[in-house]
């Protein structure tokens, strides 16, 4: 293993794959991710976790939640990445949002909350890794869904207990989104 992979990726090298490489950074190498095959469903939950939390976000002025797409550093020395995440859905409170840095790079810091919608292809050892380097960078949350088993798993930093909602359950994030009740099953559903 070379220095420079032991060491972290450049800035400079990560940004040279271009938009259209989705590129996640873990331990210090550079994964590329296959977005090519995302299914119906983990595109539905996408969308309706992103809409239920940006409505009350906006609606109460909480922060900002994105959806698929922003590249965190999570662990970022200098110009280095030791650890870079693209979480389906993210919110980053507004008191936490970091406005002073390019916009056309990654953001420089961690979402508040990460959230990963396992598709039937993502092995168990890829979601842990994804939870720990969350946790290790500060995020406050992240909720791992499970649309097969119609379940959302959240962790809560500084919490060893997780704790698991499953079909019919009503989620209460009271800490980000105070006032806020999701119901599982809706995170599911769609109309047309």
């Amino acid at each position: 293993m070379s220095d420079a992979i032991e060491q972290g990726v450049t800035l400079r090298d990560y940004m040279a794959l271009g938009e259209d490489t989705w590129a996640e950074v873990v331990n210090g190498q550079i994964v590329v991710t296959d977005m090519s095959a995302a299914s119906f469903t983990h595109s539905l939950v996408i969308d309706n976790i992103v809409d239920l939390l940006k409505a009350h976000a906006r609606k109460h002025n909480l922060g900002v939640v994105l959806g698929d797409g922003l590249t965190y550093t999570l662990s970022l020395v200098g110009e280095t990445i030791r650890s870079a995440r693209i979480p389906d859905v993210s919110f980053i409170r507004r008191e936490n949002l970091n406005t002073d840095f390019d916009f056309d790079r990654p953001y420089p810091g961690k979402p508040d909350l990460a959230v990963e919608v396992v598709s039937p292809t993502e092995h168990t050892d890829e979601t842990r890794q994804k939870i720990r380097d969350y946790m290790a960078a500060g995020t406050e949350q992240v909720w791992v869904v499970y649309p097969r088993q119609k379940s959302l798993h959240q962790y809560v930093n500084g919490e060893k207990v997780i704790t698991i909602y499953n079909e019919g359950d009503t989620f209460k994030p009271q800490a980000l989104f105070p006032g806020l009740e999701i119901k599982i099953t809706g995170l599911l559903e769609f109309e047309i």
